[in-house]
């Protein structure tokens, strides 16, 4: 995940504050901390339950060794910093609060959850690009957790030959990995060998979605296995640490480098050429250079589940986009936004307001003047209608409507798509 590179210095430098305290060992774990839930709101809450079990092993190592009472100077160290990480942490989770203050209904559903959990196959599960494909089972997007069979090995020897020298970090980061593993397969799961099954049962990710709301805003369990991954990566370190100082032989090293690379390799990986700066399309250099304040609709707009699945659309050409293209329109329509800067209604989230869906369903149904009048009252200025993202029928019907429509005026136009400026109700004094 390209927002997670902060999560391995979180992880560090919380190790680094336990075991040795110190004001800037503290100062840098919030400022990861800080960066990671910015990066994404999941690393954020994420990271709850990876730190509560780092600090409870901590504590008991403490207990068992007789040197408990260094929490006592630790918790003084970080008094001065606390207040500063309370107001940026606040800053940043702001939007969110304010989210939920207006859209109360908003949380995942547990169905959301059950969908996007991991299942126990997914980790020895790869993208049908990758090159050791015929090999392995295939799946896309959240499923595909396959941490390498290298890193695995190099895992087990980091755990084997450092065993007494980094005891107390093996410890940590193997109930990470235990703990990452069983909240990565969600609410519920059922585990079957041969003819003998569990049926369903209630995981501890499903206590965690009920007791404590944060994670209702959690749509991907499968995602902890990010720290599984991290945990691995630092024992496969340990291993190669291990086998150098055995003075085992360097080229081993290379071999298991050699065969993580073939395993990782993909083939064939489709790429989407994307209009770039100087093939932007006429119309959003148009509302760019507008210099008044407008609100966009760009339409066809629809429900996203009444468009074709995602795994059909992800490389659709902008040039071959159609209605039935719900997410990659809204996704080149946010990337456009870019270049021109209007606000806009459109966009895309692994979320929608139900106020979101409302307005959608409505939009669905232009160019009908009840559509044209909801526009109209909640503020938007002007209408895009991308033409040849409609069918040829439904094209001509736009724009046989809208010419006779005395809610809408013409104000650019071109092969590929029209801009409509919405005349706006005029007040009595």
């Amino acid at each position: 995940m390209v927002s997670s590179q902060w999560l391995p210095l979180y992880i560090l430098y919380l190790f680094k504050f336990l075991r040795e305290g110190k004001r800037s060992n503290f100062f840098f774990l919030c400022l990861w901390y800080l960066l990671s839930t910015a990066s994404s709101i999941y690393f954020g809450i994420f990271l709850f339950p990876v730190s509560i079990i780092i600090v409870i092993g901590d504590i008991l190592y403490r207990i068992r060794k007789h040197t408990f009472s260094l929490y006592k100077k630790r918790l003084l160290e970080t008094i001065p910093a606390v207040g500063f990480f309370l107001i940026a942490f606040f800053l940043i989770i702001f939007p969110y609060i304010r989210l939920r203050v207006e859209n109360p209904e908003q949380k995942r559903s547990i169905d959301d959850v059950t969908f996007l959990r991991a299942a126990p196959i997914d980790y020895v599960s790869v993208l049908p690009t990758s090159f050791i494909s015929p090999y392995l089972p295939n799946k896309i997007n959240e499923h595909v957790l396959y941490p390498t069979m290298a890193v695995l090995i190099l895992a087990l020897l980091g755990i084997t030959l450092t065993w007494k020298r980094n005891c107390y970090m093996t410890v940590m980061l193997l109930a990470i990995i235990v703990i990452s593993y069983v909240l990565s397969l969600g609410n519920e799961q059922s585990f079957s060998v041969g003819p003998y099954s569990t049926g369903t049962l209630k995981l501890p990710y499903y206590y965690l979605y009920h007791w404590f709301p944060v994670f209702q805003a959690v749509r991907v369990p499968a995602r902890f296995s990010i720290f599984i991954i991290i945990s691995l990566t630092i024992l496969a370190a340990q291993g190669i640490e291990g086998m150098l100082k055995r003075k085992i032989s360097k080229w081993i090293a290379g071999i298991f480098l050699l065969i993580f690379l073939i395993e990782i390799w993909q083939i064939n990986t489709a790429f989407v050429p994307i209009p770039l700066k100087n093939s932007i399309p006429d119309v959003y250099t148009w509302v760019k250079l507008q210099p008044e304040p407008m609100i966009l609709a760009e339409l066809p707009v629809s429900l996203f589940y009444h468009g074709k699945i995602m795994e059909d659309q992800l490389y659709v050409q902008y040039d071959k986009l159609q209605k039935t293209d719900t997410y990659a329109l809204e996704t080149y329509r946010v990337y456009f936004s870019a270049f021109h800067t209007k606000r806009m209604i459109n966009g895309y989230s692994g979320f929608f307001t139900e106020s979101y869906n409302k307005l959608t369903e409505t939009l669905e149904n232009f160019p009908s003047e009840e559509t044209i009048v909801s526009m109209q009252k909640i503020g938007i200025t002007h209408i895009i209608v991308h033409s040849m993202q409609y069918e040829a029928t439904t094209r001509e019907n736009i724009r046989m409507t809208l010419a006779h429509s005395p809610h809408v005026s013409l104000v650019y136009s071109d092969p590929n798509d029209s801009v409509y400026k919405i005349q706006q109700e005029k007040t009595i004094p």
